[in-house]
């Protein structure tokens, strides 16, 4: 069939990720889609002459096609990015099936024009058998599978934007660029916020906390029966000063690493509990 006859109605409605022939593009789109909740449900291995891409049906029954990134049958990138793609995939509880498909197919795939007659043949094509996948997988890492320190790796190590409080959202959004701003950011907002709220304009730090939640006299207070309840989430503000804020205040910028986005949604965590916390009136406060 010529490209310049070909009707946009024969087109398959499919969404397309990943660039053709970049594995780390591929990879990246896979566990991007993974790593926001997509449940991906089956996830169709498109093979031809060692090389492959995929067709994702996802729960709510959208088709995604990942572009043909990846190959297999020696060492090297492409190989191990179809196996911890595979290994993913598993993980998530996905079904994986191999199709051999033609090299007008193929090429369709990697240009982004795959037809609904595409879908439609492998929708009604038996998935080839016997299963050999997960050789793809063993040929590279044979622990791969069972590595979750490897497979958490995958994943993209980004702070969930729709967990984050409204409070600190911009500097979410610039947390790539400085995260070291960010967090720092963070900290002297959640300390301006407690400090006002609780009317203790002296007070700093993990002194500040402890006045603000802790003990009979404290301003600020959840909701609780259990008071040893009161007291732990109020020592949780009080510590990670202590543990996290000052030893950075003292300490040179170090380089970026996981450890960044895990004490900025710490902070984040405190600022939901802040967020739940009542005034109470006619304390006794110590300012």
């Amino acid at each position: 069939m010529s490209w310049q006859r070909l009707s946009t109605s024969q087109l398959a409605d499919l969404e397309y990720h990943g660039m053709a022939g970049v594995t780390r593009s591929c990879v990246r789109a896979v566990s991007r889609l993974l790593a926001c909740g997509e449940v991906v449900e089956s996830a169709k291995l498109l093979t031809h002459d060692r090389r492959h891409g995929f067709v994702l049906i996802t729960r709510l029954a959208e088709c995604i096609a990942i572009l043909p990134g990846f190959t297999s049958g020696y060492s090297g990138e492409g190989p191990s990015g179809l196996a911890r793609v595979l290994a993913l995939l598993e993980s998530h509880g996905t079904e994986i099936d191999e199709y051999f498909i033609s090299s007008k197919m193929f090429h369709r795939l990697e240009k982004c024009c795959l037809l609904a007659s595409d879908v439609e043949w492998l929708e009604s094509e038996r998935a080839s058998r016997p299963m050999r996948w997960s050789d793809y997988i063993y040929a590279i890492d044979p622990n791969l599978s069972f590595n979750n320190e490897s497979l958490v790796s995958s994943y993209p190590r980004s702070l969930p934007l729709g967990l984050i409080d409204d409070r600190i959202l911009d500097l979410a959004r610039g947390f790539d660029d400085n995260p070291g701003h960010a967090i720092d950011s963070a900290y002297r907002r959640l300390e301006d916020l407690v400090r006002s709220r609780a009317g203790l304009k002296r007070e700093f730090g993990a002194k500040l906390f402890s006045k603000a939640f802790i003990g009979e006299n404290a301003p600020l207070r959840w909701e609780v029966e259990d008071k040893g309840e009161q007291q732990g989430r109020g020592q949780l503000f009080s510590a990670t000063f202590m543990a996290f804020r000052n030893a950075r205040a003292h300490r040179e910028a170090l380089p970026s690493d996981a450890s960044d986005v895990h004490e900025f949604l710490l902070i984040n965590h405190l600022f939901y509990l802040e967020r739940s916390a009542s005034k109470f009136e006619g304390r006794a406060l110590n300012a």
